[in-house]
């Protein structure tokens, strides 16, 4: 399941909402502020969820990023070089 799909399920079904959303990264927060049952309540939705999925036909697979290019200089040593004058 993707991020955006578990972070709407939480929201829909069990009206928690998600905290910082990268691309394959939801990160929950908890504070000093959040209860044991909150807690309990989002340990419950997320046990729900996998349980669900557990049964679930197995996700397509991804193409592989493009490989990075081979570094010519290390970032500092580009930084403080004098660079290099190119025509427009």
């Amino acid at each position: 399941m993707t991020v955006d799909e578990l972070q709407q399920e939480l929201f829909t079904r069990f009206q928690h909402h998600g905290g910082k959303v990268d691309v394959n990264t939801l990160t929950l927060l908890l504070t000093i502020g959040t209860t044991r049952s909150k807690c309990s309540r989002l340990y419950d939705a997320l046990m729900r969820i996998a349980a669900r999925k557990a049964h679930a036909p197995a996700p397509v697979p991804h193409p592989r990023p493009a490989a990075f290019t081979e570094l010519v200089y290390l970032p500092r040593d580009a930084y403080y070089c004098g660079g290099e004058l190119v025509p427009l």
